[in-house]
């Protein structure tokens, strides 16, 4: 279970589980950030904005595939069901961290901030992991 604290609603109905970050090679400048977004609450949120201290920027996005060629979709937000989960995956839903401060590797940690559109916010810990 990721560390997060939270700001904004003194009882959340969102929690964060599995929150990791790929390693990337030294001078990399974009790395991906995954965790699944539980809302045990009666009414869906929206993720709009991640930000992290040690990143210049983060961006959602969305793999696709069509007609076997892969790209990814920048998106505004993402949506948590009420009751249910978004998984943020390879190959999948994902943040894109840009312009890491410094490289990250195996065995770290570092933390982003994730905005949802009702004003309440989390902090998670991302561990970082080898890709693969």
């Amino acid at each position: 279970l990721a560390a997060c604290s939270q700001s904004g609603h003194q009882t959340s109905a969102l929690s964060i589980q599995d929150a990791w970050i790929r390693e990337a090679p030294p001078g990399a400048q974009a790395l991906a950030g995954y965790m699944v977004i539980i809302n045990s609450g009666e009414t869906p949120k929206d993720l709009i904005s991640v930000s992290s201290p040690e990143f210049s920027s983060v961006e959602l996005h969305r793999s696709t595939f069509t007609d076997g060629v892969a790209r990814m979709v920048r998106h505004k937000h993402f949506t948590v069901p009420a009751r249910g989960q978004i998984e943020l995956k390879p190959g999948d839903y994902h943040m894109m961290m840009f312009n890491p401060a410094k490289p990250l590797t195996a065995g770290g940690q570092t933390q982003a901030t994730l905005e949802f559109a009702d004003g309440e916010s989390l902090t998670v810990t991302l561990d970082v992991k080898k890709g693969g």
